[in-house]
């Protein structure tokens, strides 16, 4: 066994070493200069975060949740389960999409900052003086990364043992040794009768690294190794344990109402623009507005769409495709698109059991149930939600509530919420429309203001919604 492991490091790593001399034959007879090459690595770069994205949907281990940084679609952490894209792939499982989001759209972003530094100090002509050799050098990386993939990570069945944060360590490391090849990139343009022999030893530099990683692989202890030592924390933990299913057919099966599980979706919506990304789009999108270009508005509109429809289709797999099932005195809920059951509880665990007074679920005519399994930190929530006629689900679920309503409506919180709200939503706009007022100051100053104003306009609606 032994051997036929060392037989693979040596082909990979030959491989890894073929694809960096590439660079090195274009520096020594192409008269590639400094620039071309940091120009290759940051075009392998992004190939790289892209392959790598792709690989940690598929990772079967889980990410500790006491790694608190903040996620994107936060929603489907929880999620148990994945798709069969194909039956030579592993499922692509939908509780990665938080940390695959996150962590290498991070990287996308640092890989964004390289890349204005990069072309900004040479312009995007020097960059690409040598586009054939660049284009033979990214084709020649290409088989080395397909065949880790393919037979590393699939056929021997790596992802089972690696969560979404350890596939992101490669891609991390080559942001961090691109990051650092900068400097040297200036202090060689400044020795042009050195520069050859320097341009030399940054590729060698970056083979090195690569063949560094082909070695790290091969020892089980490497994993984490990079993150881990900047958060010292361990992150990776066992997949979600199965859950068991009473045998035999349920008793009673509850659907979510659709309309209500849609309308759900405005509020993770609006958490999304209340992101840094979010509230830089809607900025965006205002300054267009402001100097009337086209452009801008449909760039920033085409990215404004697509939060919208991510939020959505998350808050639709999240809650629209479950079944909430009775087994006697036990209740599943179940996901009847990826056929795994999201949690079981037994009726005689339930405590506190509450209707949640959502303002969805007043607009639409549904309700939401949580109730907890026991008491103190170690009580887990769970949650029935956007049900329609809850009197019916709570008889035919069996749940132990006894009042099932919610605060009565009061047109006049609603009405002096909404005015309220309309003083503010009218400030920023009067600024923008204000001719005395510069463009630039007026984006400046909404830049400043506009989280606060955000933020009291949607406490304001918040508050008088919940008395529709």
């Amino acid at each position: 066994m032994w051997a036929n492991i060392r037989t693979h490091t040596t082909a990979k790593a030959a491989m890894f070493a073929a694809a960096n001399s590439v660079p090195i034959v274009g520096v020594i007879y192409w008269d590639w200069n400094v620039f071309s090459l940091l120009f290759l690595y940051w075009v392998e770069l992004v190939v790289g975060i892209s392959i790598a994205a792709t690989k940690s949907l598929f990772a079967r281990r889980s990410v500790a949740q006491r790694v608190t940084y903040q996620l994107p679609l936060y929603q489907l952490l929880d999620k148990r389960g994945g798709i069969t894209i194909s039956s030579k792939l592993p499922p692509l499982y939908l509780r990665n999409i938080p940390h695959t989001v996150g962590v290498f759209g991070w990287l996308l972003v640092v890989w964004i900052v390289v890349g204005v530094v990069l072309l900004s100090d040479l312009g995007f002509e020097m960059a690409i003086s040598h586009p054939t050799g660049i284009a033979l050098a990214v084709v020649a990386m290409m088989p080395a990364q397909v065949h880790t993939v393919w037979r590393d990570y699939i056929q021997q069945r790596a992802y089972e043992e690696v969560a979404t944060i350890d596939i992101a360590q490669v891609p991390a490391r080559q942001t961090l040794i691109l990051f650092l090849f900068l400097p040297l990139a200036g202090a060689i343009d400044a020795a042009p009768e050195s520069g050859a022999v320097l341009v030399v030893v940054v590729a060698l530099m970056k083979a090195g690294a690569d063949l560094y990683g082909v070695w790290m692989d091969t020892r089980p202890e490497s994993k984490s190794y990079l993150l881990d030592r900047i958060v010292a924390t361990e992150f990776e933990t066992e997949p979600p344990a199965t859950l068991r299913v009473p045998d035999g057919e349920p008793e009673t099966r509850v659907l979510a109402d659709q309309r209500g599980v849609l309308a759900a979706s405005v509020e993770t919506i609006l958490i999304g623009f209340i992101s840094k990304i979010g509230l830089a789009l809607l900025l965006i999108f205002v300054f267009g507005l402001a100097v009337r270009s086209w452009e801008i508005l449909l760039l920033s509109g085409v990215a404004i769409g697509t939060i919208v429809a991510i939020h959505v289709a998350t808050t639709y797999l999240v809650y629209g495709t479950i079944e909430y099932r009775r087994y006697g005195e036990t209740l599943v809920a179940y996901d009847y698109v990826l056929e795994t059951p999201q949690w079981v509880v037994h009726t005689g665990e339930i405590f506190s059991p509450t209707v949640e007074n959502k303002i969805v679920d007043r607009i639409c005519g549904t309700a939401t149930i949580s109730f907890n399994d026991g008491y103190g930190d170690n009580a887990a929530t769970y949650t029935i939600a956007h049900v329609a006629d809850i009197s019916a689900v709570v008889d035919q679920l069996s749940l132990p509530i006894y009042e099932t309503t919610v605060p009565d409506s009061n047109r006049t919180i609603l009405v002096a919420s909404i005015v309220l709200a309309s003083v503010f939503l009218l400030l920023p706009i009067g600024l923008v429309a204000a001719p005395s007022v510069a463009t630039g100051d007026a984006v400046a100053i909404l830049i400043v203001l506009g989280p606060f104003l955000l933020f009291t306009i949607g406490i304001l609606l918040v508050s008088g919604l919940s008395r529709i």
